[in-house]
Parts: structure tokens; sequence; C-alpha cells
């Protein structure tokens, strides 16, 4: 058979049933071949009972032919299933597209030929087969080499069918037959062979007729597929060509929106531009009519300018007279800051030359006040007098001896702590000017020294006016004073750092330290290359005002040791030593001072048989004496020039190592007791005191240094 130029599925399966029906055709030919050369010598058409109930060999399982089923007149389904293909072709929308170039006439006779064929094919009767294919149905026959497997073929007779069964096998010897079944309508008999040929020879010419006309429908199909391929080619041409002019349409609507955007965005700046022309006319207008009244101005201002020129050049010439005057007033301004300058080393010279010639060991002896209590008893300070303000005398009431001790100063009990404070403030400039200084006052227990270095307990030392302040809040109030007056005249500038320690029972103990007593470092002393003295692990504050230092003193007040004795309710048993370490640098000179202030409040000296003291307070009380022994020795040493000085032998003294020696000043307080009944211990502190009034410790030498800034 001819094959399709183009491969198309409803060809190519018409074309494959055309082959199988070619195929089942040949094979019925041979069979009946066979049959009618064995008809003459078995039976009718030459079959034996015997053969004729057993099947072929190699024949295959017998299966009964299905019902009939309506088919076209060529009694094969193949040809409807190929029409109907045809039909869904045809209506395809894609052969539709394809089709559309023919004209309408040709299309009404396709549709006309269709119709006549199915009113043609339900006329006749179908007959059911199995498809085979060609290949299968040659393998078949090879294989069996005698005998044939037909499937269910429809008879074109009314209604009759009949079915093909697979013979049984050949027992050993016998010869091959082949077994008709006939239709459910009128089956043949087993043995009659002619009418089954005669029926199969139907089926063959019923098979050819419609090999030609599928022969026939193929050529028609084939130019069909030939005009569907040039059809096919014209519209694909087309459809490119329909493709171009849709990109180029969507291009053009594409550039069509970008252009309208534009004509839009030109519009809208075209309206924003004339608004802001407009508003450009009228500020326009408005500049013109304000350049009018400008060029009226400028005249105006053109006359006073001349006018102010004239006046300015005045004026330079005022300014060059000032600009001179100015620099020979900031030459007198130097020439006197030189001046002040010379002045203020000349003061601390004469006031250091003047507190040489005072003596750099000075001792002030201040009597305290009769107490409210004392006098109700009746007591009168009958055995003291004041001949003048340097001396005080004792009369013993049993031999009424009287002794005269010269001092300093002396202050009677109606003294101010003000008056007392006019007399040291001298001193206490000197820390200031670059000297180690050492106020410390002394005394038997209850003659008023806390009182005089700090004041009454209940103070607040928050008021710095206030007429009870101690030394101590006085001296240091002194010192930023003075501090702030040098560095605005003479540009000083100070750095101060403080501390505060106490001595109990021979052990240094920090009074600023915020940690409980239990856990606080033991704090050690040590001197230093340059022979000055360093506490360890103390508390070392930088202070900048007055404040700063009386909150200090506040918290020293709470942790120093207090007890009460025999002699005094509120007995200080440790001594108290202030620290102010004074560091000065003048920005102008570039020279630098460094000073020391120690504030000592020593214990006061208890006589055992009077205090009663037993246990710890025994032991205090012995531990205050020998440490009172030791700074008399060491005042002792000092004064008749010992190559060794004992000070050593005491926390006390060795802490006040560098304010004790002759390179400091340092000035005694001692406080004595007005009452009667302490007329002896009152007698042995004044014995002391001239005793330390009569050494002479050498002259007192600044520290000085070259600023590190300059």
């Amino acid at each position: 058979s001819q094959s399709c130029r183009v491969p198309c599925t409803p060809c190519r399966v018409l074309v494959r049933r055309a082959v199988s029906l070619y195929a089942v055709a040949t094979s019925l030919h041979r069979v009946l071949s066979r049959m009618s050369a064995s008809g003459s010598s078995s039976g009718p058409l030459g079959t034996t009972p015997s053969t004729q109930s057993k099947p072929l060999s190699g024949a295959v399982p017998k299966r009964t032919l299905r019902a009939p089923t309506p088919t076209n007149r060529l009694g094969n389904p193949t040809l409807k299933r190929s029409e109907s293909l045809k039909e869904n072709l045809d209506h395809h929308p894609k052969r539709q597209r394809a089709a559309a170039p023919t004209s309408a006439a040709t299309a009404a006779k396709q549709i006309m030929d269709l119709k006549k064929r199915r009113r043609r094919s339900r006329s006749t009767c179908d007959v059911g087969t199995a498809p085979l294919t060609s290949a299968a149905s040659r393998n078949a026959l090879k294989a069996s080499g005698s005998t044939s497997t037909l499937g269910s073929l429809a008879s074109k007779h009314k209604g009759s069918t009949m079915s093909v069964a697979p013979s049984a096998p050949k027992s050993k010897g016998s010869g091959s037959s082949a077994a008709l079944a006939p239709s459910a309508a009128g089956k043949r008999k087993p043995w009659d062979l002619q009418g089954r040929v005669k029926d199969l020879e139907e089926l063959v010419s019923s098979l050819a007729g419609d090999k030609k006309e599928l022969q026939i429908l193929h050529k028609e199909k084939e130019q069909q597929v030939e005009v569907l391929i040039k059809d096919n080619s014209e519209l694909q041409v087309q459809l490119e060509h329909v493709k171009r002019l849709t990109l180029e349409n969507d291009s053009l609507k594409e550039q069509l929106r970008h252009k309208t955007n534009e004509v839009a965005k030109v519009t809208a700046e075209l309206d924003s531009t004339m608004t802001k022309l407009g508003c450009c006319q009228r500020e326009k207008q408005s500049l013109q009519e304000t350049v009018s009244q400008l060029t009226g101005n400028y005249a105006g201002l053109q006359a006073e300018h001349s006018a102010m020129q004239l006046l300015l050049q005045n004026e330079q010439e005022k300014c060059a007279q000032l600009a001179d005057s100015l620099r020979q007033s900031q030459e007198r301004e130097a020439e006197k800051d030189q001046q002040l300058q010379d002045a203020e080393m000349i003061r601390r010279d004469l006031h250091n030359t003047l507190q040489e010639l005072k003596g750099n060991i000075r001792v002030f002896c201040r009597v305290r006040p009769m107490l409210p209590s004392e006098e109700r008893e009746g007591e009168r300070p009958s055995h003291i007098s004041f001949p003048d303000e340097k001396t005080v005398e004792l009369v013993k009431p049993d031999t009424e001896k009287v002794m005269a001790f010269p001092f300093d100063r002396v202050f009677p009990g109606s003294a101010t702590q003000a008056e007392v404070y006019e007399e040291v403030t001298h001193v206490v400039q000197s820390a200031l000017d670059g000297y180690n200084v050492c106020i410390f006052a002394y005394g038997q227990t209850g003659s008023g020294k806390t009182f005089t270095m700090e004041g009454p307990p209940d103070l607040d030392l928050g008021c710095p006016n206030d007429s009870q302040l101690g030394l101590i809040p006085r001296a240091l109030q002194q010192v930023f004073m003075s501090a702030q007056e040098l560095q605005n005249t003479h540009h000083w500038e100070f750095t101060m750092v403080a501390s505060y320690l106490e001595i109990y029972n021979e052990n240094v103990r920090d009074l600023l330290s915020t940690r409980p007593r239990s856990k606080q470092t033991a704090c050690q002393i040590k001197q230093e290359k340059d022979g000055s003295m360093m506490v360890t692990n103390a508390t070392k504050t930088t202070v900048t005002s007055p404040e700063q230092i009386y909150e200090l003193l506040r918290r020293a007040r709470k942790h120093r040791a207090v007890g009460a004795t025999q002699c005094n309710e509120h007995s200080s048993r440790s001594h108290s030593v202030f620290q102010l370490r004074i560091t000065g640098t003048n920005r102008q000179t570039g020279v630098g001072s460094r000073g020391l202030l120690n504030l000592v409040d020593l214990c006061g000296s208890e006589r055992l048989d009077e205090s009663k003291a037993e246990g710890a307070r025994l032991r205090e009380t012995q531990h205050i004496n020998r440490s009172l022994s030791n700074l008399g020795n060491v005042i002792l040493a000092l004064s008749q020039k010992a190559e060794h000085v004992p000070y050593r032998n005491s926390k006390l003294t060795f802490l006040l190592m560098d304010s004790l020696g002759g390179n400091s000043k340092t000035l005694m307080l001692l406080n004595v007791s007005p009452r009667e009944k302490n007329l002896a211990e009152t007698i042995n502190s004044l014995r002391f005191a001239t005793t330390v009034n009569q050494c002479d410790i050498g002259t007192a030498h600044r520290t000085m240094q070259a600023s590190s800034h300059y």
C-alpha cells in the first residue's frame, strides 16, 4: 500500500487497518485452498469425525466471537473510526483555520459525501472482528504451518454471525482440520465445510471491495493532505505576517502610551510654568516698584556714605590713638603684674622672716572657761591670772607661791574661737606658700582640745559663719579663699588632697573609709625618698571646695574612738591627724610649690591614780601617755640638736616626722583646765609647753619645684 506524504495520524490508522485486512484475506485464501485439496478423502468436504473434534496443532485457545456490532458495508469498524476521525479532524479548530481559504461550495460537497457514506454504512450489516496486525497474523500462520486463528468476523446476512473457534489439539499421527462454529441465528453443521468456505469466500470478496474503497479513500486523503499542506504553508506565512503585525501593533501601542504620558507630563509642566510665569510677572512688577524706591534711597545713602566716610576717618584716627593707649596700658599692666609677683614673693619672704623671728616652734596657751555645772558647784578660777597677753600665772593654795609661764600668746577663758584663730592664720598661710605646717592641740583630758580644733560636738559644720567653728574648719576656709585669690590675681592654680587618720593604741586607722572597721586594711606609715611621709591603704580625696571638707569632717567624727572616764565623760581615746597636701603652680612664671598642713588633736594626758582606768581604758591610757611622752622626747631632742631624734618610737611622731623637723613650722596650742583640782596636771602641762617654746629647730625652707607644664 502507498503511504501519505505527510505523517497524519488518521491516515496512518487507515493504512494499518487496510494492511491488516489484506493479511486476513490472504490467510483465508490459503486455508480454503488446503481444505479443498483434502475434501475428496474425508467425510463431507474431506473431513472425518475424529478430525472434526480436534483442533489444529499449534492453534490458540478457543474463544467465542463477540456479538455482532453495527458496521459499515465493508464489515469492519475500522472505516467507521476513520470516518469519525476525519469528521473530528474537519471540525478541529486548527483544521477549520487551515481550511478557511476553501470555497463554500467545496465545503458543502464534502459534507454531503460524508452524510452519504454514513447512511450507506448504517444500511449494511457489520461484522465484529478482533483487530489483528499484519505482522501478528503472519507470525501466527508461520508458527502453525497448516492452521490459522481467525477472530470474530461479521456476516453480511441479516442478523447472522459466525464465530471461528480454535481447534482442539491433535493426537499423535492424526491430521489437522478447522472447526467452524455456526452463528447464533443458523449455525452450520460441523461437517458443512462447503458452506463455511462459501461464507469465507463472500467475506474475502467483501474485504476486497473494502480494500478498493480504502484505496480510493486513501487517495482522496492524500489529495486533501496536499491541499492542507499547501493551505497550511499559506496560513503559516499569513500567521507569521499576523504575528509581525501584532508585534508592530503592540510596539506602536506602547509608543503611543509613552507619548501620551509624555504629552500629559509636558502639559502639566506647561501649566506649572504658566503659573510660575504669572507669579514671576507679578514679582517682576513688585521688584520694579522696589527698584524705584531703592534708587531713591540709594541717592540718599550715597550722601550719607560720604558723611560716614568722614566720620570713619575720624574714628580710625581715634582708634589708632586708643590702640596706642591700650598698648601702653597693657605694658603698664604687665609691669604691674610683675610688680605684684615680686610683691607676692617679697610678702612671702617677709612673712616667713616674721614667722622665723617669732620662732618655727610657737606655743599658745588657752585656758578654757568654767562650765555651767562647775560654776553651780561654786568653783572659781582664783588660782589663775593673766598679767599680759603672753603670760599665765598660777598660785598654789597651800604655799601661795606664784609661778609665771611665758608663751607666744595666752588666751583667757573669755577668748572666742575667732580670736584664737586670728593668731593662727599666719601659720596656715605658710602651707599655701609651700611650707610644711603642723598645728596640734596638747593638754590634759577635759581641757578643751577637741573644742578648740573642731568646735562643740553638736556643731553644724555646714554653717561657715558659726562663731563656734574650730581651728580645722576655719583653716580650711582660709586655704580655699587664699587659693582663689591667688588664682585670680597672681595666676596660681592649686590641687588639694585631704586625708584623716587616727592613732589608737599605736594602730593607724582611716577615719574616711566607708567600709566597716573589721574589713578595713591595716594602714602602714612609710617614708618616701624625698623625706615625705606616706600612709598606705588610707583614703585620699581631692577636694575643690570647703563643703567637701565639711562632709569629710562629719564622716571622721562618726568613726573616731571616744569613751567616758573618771576625768572626762566624752574623752577622745585616740590622736586624730587631718592632713591637707597642697600643690600649686603659677601659670605665668611656671614656678610650683608643695605644702603640707597637719591639724592634730592629741589625746589628753591622764593620771592613773585620778582616772582609775581599768581593762581596755587602762591600756588606752598607757598608750596615750607613752605617745605623748615620746612626742616630748622628740621635741627635746630637736631643741638639743641631738644626732638621733627618736621619731620611730611612736606612730604619732613617725607620722609627723616631716612636720616637726627643721623644714617645718610648728604651732603647739596648749589647753589648760581652770579647775583647782587639776592644778597639778596643769602645772605639768605648762612646764612641758615652756620647754617646747624654748626649742630652736632651725629655719624652715619652702618646697619649690619647676612645673612639668612649662
